[in-house]
């Protein structure tokens, strides 16, 4: 469950960096409720990728976002499946916005 605390686990930040990633995510811990993490959005790739492959800098966030999230709960990068999924690579990140059938079955495959 995500929740607002006044002293959360976990970190947002969405900024340019001169890296060449869209999103990270970096964590610290065992997979329990200790774990703390760190998301980092990068509005410099995610801007110059919009403006390539069009839809909207919305959605290009939410869809990275989402992805990154999807580690968090130990989805890894680009699965082997015809399915659709958050986690496979793409070119255009701003068609699939919120996790897949896939996604949620595989994550309730893991726990």
């Amino acid at each position: 469950m995500i929740t607002k605390s006044s002293s959360p686990k976990g970190k947002i930040y969405a900024q340019q960096y001169a890296d060449g990633w869209y999103g990270l995510y970096v964590y610290s811990g065992a997979r329990d409720s200790s774990r703390t993490f760190t998301i980092q959005l990068n509005a410099r790739t995610i801007a110059a990728a919009q403006k390539s492959y069009g839809g909207t800098f919305k959605n290009w966030v939410t869809a990275i976002f989402v992805h990154e999230l999807g580690h968090g709960l130990s989805l890894k990068d680009n699965p082997s499946t015809s399915s659709s999924t958050i986690m496979k690579y793409r070119t255009n990140w701003s068609t699939l916005t919120k996790p897949t059938s896939y996604d949620t079955t595989d994550v309730n495959n893991i726990y």
